[in-house]
């Protein structure tokens, strides 16, 4: 269902999206000289691109009931405009749509499940390649590996993992994904526990965090999995301070450690500001995530062109606010300043924003997304030059701009 909701969000550190399909013929939009069309409904898709596609393939116009949830994002104040949705019933029906798409001049944006908060994608205007039919996880018992397609979530790879005795590690790609392949490990028991604690643990709480993250010869216990935390109200405790609580859900800049005493400046600020803006109280929160690190650090900075290996905690604020309400300038003030805090409690390091939860702002830039070292976008400009030289794939935070933007 389409709910009528916005998140505002501050940000944080840095992934790597994008894949490239390609096919052994040039299509036309390798040409210098773009023709465009404007025709694109779903009418005409169905008749030029239908029957190449598997049975059971959908072409979904605006006005097909299916096309609310097809088009559904995380974050309703991203709006990218899908003129056509199409949903493959097969991995290889991608390259058939993207080879359309490319020999047609037709923008296109691959979906699964809506995440990404990034403003570039309210640029996009095409056709939607929806993967959500797309969910086989098959599973290697004698080679420790699992076959993802592009569309499980992780509840679908968990599940099907779990029941055969294993658990995965995931990441994330460079273009569209039609399948990988992730090596797997036998199934251990594990433990969940949820804490809460009143404001006066503040400080003992973020300590303890921070020595816990470097236990294990400097980095995060790898048998720890993830802890999430945020600072939040709980109505079932207070309804005037916040409490602190692991786990919950978000809020953004990536740091290598609590800065304690901006973390208690961080909770007076959002104490003051739901006193101010009472209507914030239910999605109003600061969240904090930790992962076990010391996989992605011991692989060497300089190998990759990731950028952000040192990081140990992932710092977001997130707001749930109605669309048009008159709180939305007032909550991205506030997500902005939270963004500030965190980062003048680590002077020493430039401000990381991580992709996932980049807004496209003019303070967040490239450079903090992708790192600073300028080798690092230029491999990856040199990457699209070569894999994308019309910057095709440029809605998700674009390594190619012009004139400050992407083209």
């Amino acid at each position: 269902m389409v709910t009528i909701k916005s998140l505002i969000i501050a940000y944080g550190l840095a992934l790597l999206p994008v894949l490239v399909s390609s096919s052994p013929i040039v299509p036309r939009y390798f040409h210098r000289i773009l023709y465009s069309r404007d025709n694109i409904t779903a009418t005409t898709v169905k008749n030029e691109l239908g029957r190449q596609l598997s049975n059971g393939s959908l072409i979904l116009g605006p006005d097909n009931a299916l096309y609310p949830n097809a088009t559904e994002r995380w974050k309703t104040r991203i709006t990218p405009n899908a003129r056509v949705v199409v949903q493959p019933a097969a991995e290889s029906d991608l390259a058939q749509i993207v080879k359309y798409c490319n020999d047609n001049s037709f923008d296109f944006l691959v979906k699964n499940r809506g995440y990404g908060t990034t403003d570039s994608l309210s640029t996009f205007s095409g056709i939607e390649i929806n993967v959500e039919m797309l969910k086989g996880v098959t599973v290697h018992p004698a080679e420790k590996t699992a076959t993802l397609q592009a569309g499980p979530i992780i509840g679908d790879v968990v599940n099907k993992l779990w029941d055969q005795g294993f658990v995965a590690r995931a990441g994330y790609n460079f273009g569209i994904v039609t399948s990988v392949v992730e090596k797997i490990y036998p199934r251990e028991n594990w433990y969940q526990k949820t804490y809460t604690w009143t404001q006066d643990k503040l400080e003992t709480v973020f300590e303890a965090l921070n020595t816990f993250h470097k236990s294990a010869n400097g980095t995060t216990p790898p048998r720890m999995g993830v802890n999430y935390g945020s600072i939040v109200i709980n109505t079932s405790i207070s309804t005037t301070e916040a409490v602190l609580e692991l786990p919950s859900p978000i809020s953004s800049v990536m740091t290598l450690d609590y800065n304690v005493t901006t973390q208690r400046t961080l909770y007076n600020l959002f104490n003051q500001k739901i006193a101010a803006y009472p209507e914030i109280i239910p999605s109003g929160y600061l969240w904090h995530e930790g992962y076990s690190t010391a996989g992605v650090q011991a692989i060497p900075s300089d190998s990759t062109a990731y950028p952000h290996r040192e990081q140990n905690h992932l710092l977001v604020f997130f707001s749930e606010i109605p669309e048009g309400s008159n709180l939305a300038d007032a909550a991205e003030a506030w997500a902005v300043e939270n963004r500030k805090l965190w980062n003048e409690g680590q002077p020493e390091r430039q401000p990381q924003t991580y992709v996932n939860y980049a807004q496209g702002k003019d303070y967040e830039t490239l450079e903090s997304i992708y790192g600073y070292e300028p080798w690092r976008l230029e491999k990856l400009r040199s990457l699209k030059a070569k894999y994308d030289p019309t910057n095709r794939f440029r809605f998700f935070e674009p390594v190619v701009l012009k004139n400050g933007t992407a083209y």
